[in-house]
């Protein structure tokens, strides 16, 4: 009876000093905070997201904005060439083959520009200043008499601020195709380039001419030219502005056109610094 009392005894002590052992051999739960992993984890590929997210939308921008360039150009193109061929072709079939061939190569100097447009989308406000006089130029030949472009900037405006190649060009086209005829004496077509007050960083481009001006019930602005010019200042920024109606004498009409001022990198920063406080100063006198 006692040796069976104490095999039992033995078993069960045995087994209570195995599962024992068992339990303090188990692996112990890790210290660290089960929650703060998982918080950093998502935090890591959160931040990740965002980061691929700006990447592809600003791969999907610079895509729209040169799609736009490239629909653009296509549809400037065909309007600059139809207009320089009409001015050689009139030339030529008046017998004056000499003007005809300064046109054809005045034309063929802004058809250049045209071809390299989707290359160079931007360039400066002396480059525009030049491409508009070239046009002048071409199309005092269609209207058989001289027309006076001339232009005054703003001393805060830098001829070397960045702006859409071949911006004005559609709206000064307008102008000369739509807006002299024989009753003008004296065709001319001036452009201001002012600071845009009351909001600094911003540029104002003014085309005024001395044309007929508007009609009774006309639709100002509604030209496919025009529409091109908006749709470019809205490919710099959708703030941008293109307003077309009369003007104070001794101009008709004007088309006034507002986009940012962008100086090129290589710009003096001094002289941005200057301009900048020119304006404070008129600003405040």
């Amino acid at each position: 009876m006692l040796d069976g009392m104490v095999v039992v005894f033995s078993f069960v002590a045995g087994w209570a000093l195995e599962r024992g052992v068992l339990e303090r051999r188990q692996p112990e739960s890790p210290t660290v905070s089960s929650a703060s992993v998982p918080e950093w984890l998502e935090r890591h590929q959160l931040l990740h997201m965002q980061s691929r997210l700006a990447a592809q939308q600003h791969q999907v921008k610079e895509r729209r904005q040169d799609a736009e360039r490239k629909r653009l150009h296509l549809h400037l193109s065909p309007h600059f060439m139809f207009n320089a061929l009409t001015s050689v072709h009139w030339s030529a079939a008046e017998g004056r083959w000499n003007e005809a061939l300064h046109t054809f190569v005045a034309s063929k100097g802004l058809w250049h520009k045209h071809w390299n447009v989707q290359e160079s989308p931007v360039h400066s406000l002396q480059e525009e200043l030049e491409t508009l006089e070239a046009c002048v130029i071409l199309e005092s030949t269609r209207l058989g008499r001289a027309v006076t472009f001339t232009h005054r900037l703003h001393p805060n405006i830098p001829a070397c601020a960045q702006i859409p190649a071949l911006l004005l060009q559609p709206a000064l086209e307008n102008a000369l195709w739509h807006g002299f005829d024989d009753s003008v004496e004296a065709p001319h077509v001036h452009l201001e380039a002012t600071p845009m007050g009351g909001k600094e960083g911003w540029l104002v481009l003014t085309l005024l001419d001395n044309g007929v001006g508007f009609g009774a019930g006309t639709d100002t602005g509604s030209s496919e030219g025009l529409q091109l010019v908006r749709e470019k200042v809205r490919t710099v920024a959708k703030n941008g502005d293109v307003h077309v109606g009369a003007a104070g004498s001794p101009w008709s009409t004007m088309a006034r056109i507002t986009l940012p001022l962008v100086l090129p990198k290589s710009a003096n920063a001094a002289d941005v610094a200057t301009a900048r406080r020119q304006d404070l100063l008129e600003a405040h006198s």
